[in-house]
């Protein structure tokens, strides 16, 4: 059921993370439910990712379950058709022919070791380079020992939420939430805010203490409504960047990843015990939201206090470019 006060009827079209890529091992098959759809994401032996519609277009057999891959087709567990990962059939067992069907896939990218799937309820690929968001991400495999945790020391998902996506990505224009959900007694300001295509940038600063002599800032990069990057820094120095996602599950409830980076210890150490404290505290940070985002009505035009409305505005109308109802 759509919530009340919800404008739209489509799910948003962009990128979503449907997992990290070390949880999918060559030659595994799963099944998964996004957007309304039963899904089927598979990784070939030589380790190409896809996702496609879980049932098979000859009978209707749910590939997801009991599927397999064989080299680098998918293999439905009905009656053994083969289907490459673009959905196209290359082989029918028991026949000299191939059949015309598809089984429906959706763009796979994988970025920084999050796997991510394009979704347009329209059926459009992609409009835009999921590979952007590792502009903000640490890749730690190219860079070594300057960032650690990520997946999975830094990774948590949690699942079936009841909230959209935009409602979370709504979150990053709103630092006076900070005091009251998040117990904050630092002062947050939003500096500046602007949006770029399918990107919306938004800029806090924070001082922990009035009087205190370093500035932290945030800054916040949301790529649709899907995936967001947040990066943190103190002194101009980066401290740690976050990956917030939200994917929609059905019209209520959608999954929610958390991944996190650090900056290495000085000695190039591994995590510390130190580090798991403050992973471990973002991600209860943005548990709080929970009870909010879950219980609450959507308000399609807020009485807006002058201070809020700016960024809040302009970030709503970025988001009706995402839907197809719009």
């Amino acid at each position: 059921m759509i919530r009340q006060g919800w404008p739209h009827q489509s799910f948003p079209s962009g990128w979503f993370q449907i997992g990290w890529s070390a949880d999918f091992a060559p030659g595994e098959v799963r099944s998964a439910r996004y957007f309304g759809k039963d899904l089927v994401i598979a990784r070939t032996e030589s380790g190409t990712a896809s996702v496609f519609d879980a049932y098979c277009p000859h009978l209707g057999a749910h590939i997801g379950l009991g599927g397999k891959i064989i080299g680098e087709n998918l293999a439905c567990p009905f009656h053994g058709w083969q289907f490459d990962s673009d959905g196209r059939n290359v082989l029918v067992p028991y026949s000299t022919k191939v059949s015309k069907c598809r089984l429906r896939s959706w763009a796979v990218a994988e970025v920084s070791g999050l796997m991510l799937m394009w979704h347009d309820p329209d059926g459009t690929g992609p409009t835009w380079d999921a590979h952007a968001v590792a502009d903000r991400v640490p890749d730690v495999d190219a860079r070594g020992a300057e960032y650690v945790a990520g997946y999975p020391d830094g990774a948590r998902r949690w699942e079936r939420v009841h909230v959209y996506p935009q409602m979370i990505v709504e979150n990053i224009t709103d630092p006076a939430h900070f005091h009251w959900v998040h117990h904050a007694d630092w002062i947050t300001r939003v500096e500046n805010f602007s949006e770029d295509g399918p990107q919306f940038n938004v800029l806090h600063t924070m001082q922990f203490a009035p009087n205190e002599p370093s500035k932290w800032t945030l800054d916040i990069r949301t790529y649709g409504v899907g995936v967001m990057t947040g990066t943190f820094r103190r002194e101009d120095e980066i401290q740690f960047v976050e990956v917030q996602a939200t994917t929609p599950i059905d019209e209520e409830y959608s999954d929610v990843w958390g991944t996190i980076w650090m900056k290495a210890p000085d000695d190039g150490s591994a995590i510390t015990d130190e580090m798991r404290g403050v992973i471990a505290m973002q991600h209860e940070q943005l548990e709080r939201d929970f009870f909010i985002w879950e219980n609450m009505r959507y308000v399609p035009a807020p009485p807006f206090a002058p201070e809020e409305a700016g960024p809040y505005r302009a970030l709503r109308r970025w988001a009706g470019q995402f839907y197809s109802d719009n």
